[in-house]
C-alpha cells in the first residue's frame, strides 16, 4: 500500500556493483546488465569503485559516458564491500534492487522475469535465482535443489526450512523492504547472509525463479583470488564471524525457540568450517583454536537433532552427526 500511495521510482531495477580491481571481468558484468531483455531505460546501474588500483576507473568512466542516463558512477577510497554497497544504496531509484559482484554476470532474461514475478506477488520482498559456476569451475551451486526446472515458486521458510538463501548477489530485493537494513560493515565474511536474513525474517517467505526464468553466473576465478578463496587463512574468518553473525542469529531468539530455518543457516556454514580443520589449525594459535571451538560447541548445543541430520547438509556425514550429538548430549569436545 505504501508503494502504491507514497513511493515513486525512476527505474524498475537498480543494480549496485561494488568494484575493486576487476578490470579483467567488469566488461562482462556490465554487458550482462546492459543487454538484458528488459528495456535499458528501466535499469539503473550504480557502480561504486572502492579504490581500485588497476584500470577499472578508466573502463568504468568509459561505460558511464556511453550510458549517462543509466549509470551512476562513484569513486571512493577503499573501505570494503559492505560500505561500498551501503553507499550505492543511497542512490538507488529502482523499485527492485540487486547487488551483483563485479566479476559475475546475469542471464539475459532474468531482470524482466524477476520484475514480472515481483509485480504478480506484492507480498514477496526477496526473489532469488539459481547459481551456476563458470570460468575456473563449472557446475551447480549445492543449494540449487531449491529451484524448479520450469515453475517459479513462493516458499514458506517456516515449512521448507532447508531452502536457505545466504547470497545477496543472486537475490533481488523490494526497495521498500530495505528501509533501515544495511550491510554490517564490521563483518568481512557472512555480511551477505546477515543482510538477506534481516530482510527475510520480516515475512519468512521467498520467491524462487525457475531454471528457465533466471540464472546468476558466479565466477570461480582460476587464480583463487576471490574473498572466499582466501578467507580460511584470515583470523577474522573464525571467532569474529561466529560472534557477529552466528551468535547474532541465535540472540535474535533469546527468549524463543530458534526457527529451523535459522538453525539450517548456521549448520550450513559450520559444515564447511568442520571440513577445513587442517587449514584452521595452521592459521590459529592454541588460545584462538580453544575460543573458536567453544563458539562452535555452544552453537551445536542449540541445534535440533532433525536439522543436524538434514540430508541437504552434504558435509555432515554420519561420523560428524555422531560427533555433534556427543557434543550436544554428552559434553564431549
Amino acid at each position: 500500500l505504501n508503494e502504491l500511495l507514497y513511493e515513486s521510482y525512476d527505474f524498475k531495477m537498480s543494480v549496485i556493483i561494488p568494484v575493486y580491481n576487476t578490470q579483467d571481468y567488469i566488461h562482462e558484468t556490465l554487458n550482462s546488465i546492459i543487454n538484458q531483455s528488459m528495456e535499458l531505460k528501466d535499469i539503473q546501474i550504480i557502480i561504486v569503485n572502492d579504490g581500485s588500483t588497476d584500470d577499472s576507473d578508466f573502463i568504468l568512466s568509459k561505460f558511464q559516458k556511453l550510458y549517462p542516463d543509466n549509470i551512476k558512477y562513484i569513486y571512493k577510497e577503499n573501505e570494503g564491500v559492505s560500505i561500498a554497497r551501503n553507499t550505492g544504496l543511497k542512490y538507488a531509484k529502482g523499485k527492485y534492487i540487486n547487488f551483483i559482484d563485479s566479476d559475475d554476470k546475469w542471464g539475459l532474461t532474468t531482470f524482466k522475469n524477476v520484475y514480472n514475478f515481483f509485480e504478480d506477488n506484492p507480498t514477496i520482498d526477496v526473489i532469488s535465482t539459481h547459481l551456476s559456476f563458470f570460468d575456473g569451475m563449472v557446475g551447480e551451486h549445492p543449494l540449487n535443489y531449491k529451484y524448479s526446472k520450469k515453475e517459479n515458486k513462493i516458499i514458506d521458510l517456516s515449512y521448507n526450512y532447508d531452502y536457505i538463501q545466504m547470497h545477496a548477489s543472486s537475490s533481488f530485493f523490494r526497495a521498500s523492504s530495505l528501509q533501515g537494513v544495511k550491510f554490517d560493515t564490521t563483518l568481512k565474511y557472512a555480511e551477505d547472509a546477515k543482510f538477506v536474513y534481516n530482510v527475510l525474517k520480516k515475512t519468512f517467505k521467498i520467491g524462487l525463479m525457475s531454471y528457465i526464468q533466471g540464472c546468476y553466473w558466479y565466477r570461480k576465478r582460476k587464480d583463487e583470488s576471490s574473498a572466499i578463496d582466501t578467507a580460511l587463512t584470515k583470523e577474522n574468518y573464525y571467532s569474529h564471524t561466529l560472534e557477529n553473525f552466528h551468535n547474532y542469529l541465535v540472540n535474535d531468539y533469546q527468549n524463543n525457540k530458534i526457527p529451523k530455518y535459522v538453525q539450517m543457516m548456521i549448520l550450513y556454514d559450520l559444515q564447511y568450517r568442520l571440513k577445513y580443520q587442517t587449514t584452521t589449525f595452521s592459521t590459529l594459535n592454541k588460545n584462538q583454536i580453544d575460543n573458536y571451538t567453544q563458539h562452535i560447541i555452544n552453537l551445536l548445543k542449540v541445534m535440533d537433532d532433525d536439522v543436524i541430520s538434514n540430508p541437504n547438509l552434504k558435509h555432515i556425514n554420519a561420523v560428524y552427526q555422531v560427533a555433534i550429538l556427543s557434543v550436544k548430549y554428552e559434553g564431549y569436545n
